[in-house]
């Protein structure tokens, strides 16, 4: 029975969850074995069989431990380094996948009062959250309340309403979130003679100032973009409102086209309801991203936005050949779709 009690004192030596019910029964089981053993080579069978019982439930006390501190860890860990820890085991697994769920949940919090139900309406509306706000979240970096960029397709083809999914989000931020909007711009060239109960706040608005995360001023029709609406919530805690850009696409199979066409391949990533994406997942977590070629660098507008992230510590690659290894499928001559791997 010492070889017993020197097993449980390792045992009782990591952590302070008691044992249950069935793993007493398991030690047990062992150690009645240990007792009655009538030969040597029995009692060494059994012996070894207690230790294996005693490191493997050791291994999971330790992963029980861990768990309470996850988040904490985690917090500070780029997504890729979230999902290399959730491979280190099967409980580490669950744990991690329920942990990207809550960061998301606590990301979606800053904009909106019902978190769940909105990534029901993101389903539905077939949006993803793309830009800044998503590339700090991927790199598990802080900058701080920025805007949150929502972008989706055209209504589907047998809907009265070309801006069927627009509309949808635009009414759940105004009626149940409460945000007001801001300004509406429609490309010129999409909606020449609107009619009348295609988004009838389009004329009510002046064109607005800013622009969404593509970096192309208001040159949207090279975006892939039909429609941008901007709205805002005052957050009494803060000196700054809560600010989300809904941004319709051309085109009515998926809201990716204008998220593919942004100034550089860093901010490429997106979140849907069910799936976090990153198109360079190499180049952008190792905080670097090649310029897209039909960016004009030297406009006052693309210099502030490369000042922003240069200052967060992103590099911009303008040219693939200064770059420290091979550009591999991070390369601007290869053309990448949401169905490649890496």
């Amino acid at each position: 029975m010492d070889s017993v009690t020197a097993h449980l004192s390792l045992l009782n030596c990591v952590g302070n969850r008691p044992l249950g019910l069935s793993e007493l029964a398991e030690l047990q089981d062992a150690a009645s074995l240990l007792q009655t053993a009538k030969t040597a080579h029995q009692a060494e069978a059994a012996i070894r069989r207690l230790g294996m019982i005693v490191d493997r439930l050791r291994a999971e006390r330790s992963h029980v431990l861990l768990e309470t501190a996850l988040d904490s860890i985690l917090d500070h860990l780029a997504l890729c380094d979230v999902v290399t820890v959730g491979q280190a085991s099967r409980a580490l697994r669950g744990a991690v996948k329920n942990y990207v769920q809550r960061r998301i949940h606590s990301l979606l919090s800053g904009w909106f009062k019902h978190p769940n139900y909105f990534r029901k309406l993101l389903h539905s509306s077939r949006g993803v959250l793309s830009g800044s706000t998503v590339l700090a979240f991927i790199l598990g970096l802080d900058w701080g309340q920025q805007d949150l960029d929502i972008y989706m397709p055209r209504g589907p083809n047998g809907q009265n309403d070309p801006s069927y999914y627009l509309r949808m989000l635009q009414d759940y931020l105004t009626e149940v979130e409460g945000y007001k909007i801001d300004s509406v711009q429609t490309v010129d060239d999409v909606v020449v003679n609107p009619p009348p109960d295609e988004l009838p706040l389009i004329h009510q608005f002046i064109n607005i100032d800013g622009d969404a995360e593509g970096g192309f001023e208001m040159d949207y029709s090279n975006g892939k973009v039909r429609t941008v609406v901007k709205l805002s919530l005052p957050i009494p805690s803060s000196m700054k409102p809560a600010k989300i850009d809904l941004i319709e696409g051309t085109d009515e199979s998926s809201p990716i086209a204008p998220i593919s066409r942004f100034h550089t391949t860093f901010v490429m990533n997106f979140i849907s309801a069910s799936s976090i994406t990153v198109l360079y997942p190499h180049q952008t977590f190792m905080m670097q991203g090649l310029l897209n070629e039909r960016i004009d660098i030297t406009r006052p507008k693309q210099i502030a936005w490369m000042e922003k992230y240069q200052s967060r510590g992103l590099k911009i690659i303008s040219d693939p050949s200064t770059m420290d290894m091979p550009c591999g499928p991070a390369c601007r001559t290869i053309w990448r779709t949401t169905e490649d791997k890496g």
